[in-house]
């Protein structure tokens, strides 16, 4: 067919709705498809006329022989693509859902993403969302898209099965149907990669419903056995990923994994000889900070082993592993209950570790010595409204080092920006308790350096230094740095701080 007739789709239309399929009609698809990939309002038009049923029936049918993609079906799912763009998917849905349950079993991976995409569409859509609670079957049948052979057909249907769930606009008893369940017990048959698709659906489902969790156990216990049966060493690491989901980070999550026996597998496996030890521990230091962050009060005896895992590998020769241990206890830290925890019980040999943690600093690479010192300032940014816990804080300050603000002063004289920055804020953090006060004033060369603006050009350090100068000015231990410094202060707090004076020539001192 001759390109100058293209334009012609009142009567394209007319023969695709009329022709059977042959060599015409191919060409007939491939003009449309031509005409609605470059202008909107005759795609309208063909939409409102074309038959997309024939569109639909001819795309399955080309999908079932070995006929070549580029020659039809390619185009065909290009124009049905083309056209239900135009069309409210509301309506797409009531005129077209028996095509959009079918196509997931058809082996074409554009059909299945067109369809599958009109789901999609209605989901985004804010005023279209209770649509779904009176159409149920959408919800299953994106459901059914999990067990597609194509990843991004599956990651679509995992996605529109989110907004879902975010948006609470389905019955939460829909995922414990028979339906929904039949379609679980295929998957889990089909590999891991289907039944991991199960488990991060449900823990989507149980981030939102977190009081289901006891009628997720057919499909949580299938995840722990994963874990402990040791067959698979992919589908261990997967599962213990998934076990530092947020929705165990509840007293539900940690009671049901110590129903599940987890807790003994941990002991077990850390005191085995396994030569995949090292390949799992990561994924074991975090499901032991996560179950110790937020462990219940009446298993305090099983929860101190747990949490001398992460103690014992402060001695690993790993140093990714030990930062990674650093970084978990400061978690633990974070929680009040992982807090009591190691205060009460475990105090001394928190504070054996801290010079664990200045040790990575000094002595690894950059990622490493950020990650730490992340993990300081968690544990230091503590309510100065507890007395006992800015005395512990104090003590475990004491423990990193002999001259910690010596160490930190000659940090932030480098050119390294990111780590400069960590140390001042680490710095900005510690200023709320006035020991780490009366160590600022007294560090030699540190004022100096804080008061001259010519040590930063970037505004972020300008700002972080700023910021310790209005620390400083409301500190009672200025009183001890004398009049000129404290009225430097005051000038520079004054002047604000992205003043510039003239001339202004950035300056380091080097570590030698």
């Amino acid at each position: 067919m001759a390109v100058e007739n293209w334009s012609n789709y009142d009567n394209l239309v007319q023969q695709f709705n009329s022709l059977l399929q042959d060599d015409k009609l191919r060409e007939i698809i491939f003009c449309l498809c031509m005409i609605t990939s470059n202008d909107r309002n005759k795609t309208v038009i063909i939409g409102k006329h074309l038959n997309i049923n024939k569109l639909f029936d001819v795309i399955q049918n080309q999908s079932k022989t070995s006929f070549s993609v580029t020659t039809l079906a390619l185009p065909a799912d290009n124009l049905l693509r083309n056209l239900l763009e135009v069309i409210h998917p509301q309506e797409i849905i009531c005129s077209y859902i028996e095509y959009i349950e079918k196509s997931f079993l058809i082996n074409n991976e554009h059909l299945q993403q067109i369809c599958l995409y009109q789901i999609y569409r209605l989901a985004e859509v804010d005023t279209d969302r209770s649509f779904f609670l009176s159409h149920p079957n959408l919800f299953i049948i994106s459901f059914h898209y999990l067990n597609s052979e194509f990843i991004n057909v599956a990651c679509l249907a995992r996605n529109i099965l989110n907004i879902l769930f975010k948006s609470k606009n389905i019955k939460p008893e829909w995922m414990f149907s028979d339906e929904i369940q039949n379609v679980c017990k295929s998957l889990f048959i089909s590999g891991a990669i289907k039944r991991f698709r199960v488990y991060e659906v449900f823990f989507d489902f149980l981030l939102i419903y977190a009081d289901y969790l006891s009628n997720c156990t057919y499909i949580l216990d299938n995840l722990i056995n994963e874990i402990v049966d040791k067959k698979d060493i992919l589908c261990q690491l997967n599962g213990l990923e998934m076990l530092l989901h947020p929705a165990f980070l509840n007293e539900n999550g940690i009671k049901y994994l110590y129903s599940k026996g987890i807790y003994d597998w941990i002991l077990t496996f850390d005191c085995s000889n396994d030569s995949l030890q090292d390949t799992l521990l990561p994924g074991i230091v975090k499901l032991v900070g996560n179950i110790c962050a937020e462990f219940p009060i009446e298993n305090k005896s099983k929860y101190e082993k747990l949490v001398g895992i992460i103690f014992k590998h402060f001695e690993n020769s790993n140093s990714s592993l030990r930062c990674l241990c650093a970084e978990t206890l400061s978690f633990i830290w974070s929680c009040s209950n992982g807090r009591n925890l190691l205060v009460n019980s475990n105090l001394d040999r928190l504070k054996s570790v801290m010079k664990q943690f200045f040790l990575l600093i000094k002595h690894e690479n950059e990622h490493i010595q950020i990650r730490v010192l992340a993990a300081l300032i968690n544990i230091f940014n503590q309510d100065l409204m507890n007395p006992e816990i800015s005395l512990v804080c104090q003590t475990l300050y004491k423990c990193l080092d002999q001259n910690v603000i010596l160490f930190l002063f000659n940090i932030v004289k480098q050119p390294f920006l990111d780590i400069r920055y960590k140390v001042l804020n680490l710095m900005l953090i510690l200023l709320k308790f006035d020991w780490f006060e009366q160590d600022v004033i007294f560090c030699p060369g540190f004022m100096e350096y804080l008061l001259n603006r010519k040590t930063d050009r970037e505004n972020e350090g300008k700002q972080l230094k700023y910021n310790i100068v209005k620390k400083l000015i409301s500190s009672t231990a200025t009183k001890n740095i004398g009049t000129v410094f404290h009225e430097r202060l005051l000038r520079y707090d004054k002047e604000g701080p992205f003043f510039n004076d003239e001339n202004v020539i950035v300056s380091y001192d080097f570590i030698s």
